[in-house]
C-alpha cells in the first residue's frame, strides 16, 4: 500500500498544527477490503459508534473480526479471566476470547470506497454504508450510514480500530 509522505512531513515540520487529523488512504488499486485493510485480517477491534455531526462517541465495544477477500465476519468477545487475573496484560484482546459470529459484511469496491452490499445478523444495519480505510495512527475501517443499531434513522459513523 502506498502512503504519501506529504502530510506527515508537513505535520513534522509544523505546517499542520492539528496532530489528530485523520487521512483517508486512496484505495483504487485494492480490489478487495482484505488488501486495503491487510493489517486487520484476524484481530480484535474496538468498535465505535459516533454521531456524524460532531464525531462524539455514543457507544463502543470490543469485537473480533476476520476478513476473507470482500467479506468481514464479526464475532462477539468474552473475558478469558472474568475475575481480573490478566487485568494488567496490556493491549486490546490480551484478556479477550473470540465468541460466536454475530454478523457479516460483504463489500463492493467503488472508486476509493467500499460499499456494504450485504449485511447480516446484528450488523444488518450497516447495509448500504459507505466505508473507507482511514490512517489514524493505525489503519481504521470507517463507515458512514444513516441507519443505526438502535433502529432509528440517524447519520452515524462506525469505526473498527484494530487493537495494538
Amino acid at each position: 500500500m502506498k502512503k504519501s509522505i506529504f502530510f506527515p512531513t508537513l505535520l513534522a515540520l509544523g505546517f499542520i498544527q492539528n496532530s489528530s487529523t485523520s487521512f483517508v488512504l486512496a484505495q483504487p488499486n485494492n480490489s478487495d477490503i482484505s488488501q486495503a485493510w491487510s493489517s486487520a485480517k484476524k484481530t480484535f477491534v474496538s468498535f465505535s459508534w459516533l454521531r456524524a455531526e460532531d464525531k462524539r462517541e455514543i457507544y463502543s465495544s470490543a469485537l473480533y473480526t476476520e476478513i476473507n477477500q470482500n467479506t468481514l465476519s464479526i464475532y462477539n468477545t468474552h473475558k478469558l479471566e472474568p475475575f481480573g487475573k490478566n487485568a494488567r496484560c496490556g493491549g486490546l484482546g490480551c484478556d479477550l476470547g473470540k465468541g460466536e459470529m454475530i454478523g457479516t459484511l460483504k463489500f463492493e469496491p467503488n472508486r476509493n470506497r467500499f460499499i456494504v452490499r450485504e449485511a447480516s445478523g446484528k450488523a444488518g444495519f450497516l447495509k448500504g454504508a459507505q466505508c473507507q480505510i482511514v490512517d489514524d495512527y493505525m489503519l481504521v475501517l470507517e463507515c458512514t450510514s444513516n441507519k443505526s443499531p438502535a433502529t432509528i434513522n440517524m447519520p452515524s459513523i462506525f469505526r473498527f480500530s484494530p487493537g495494538s
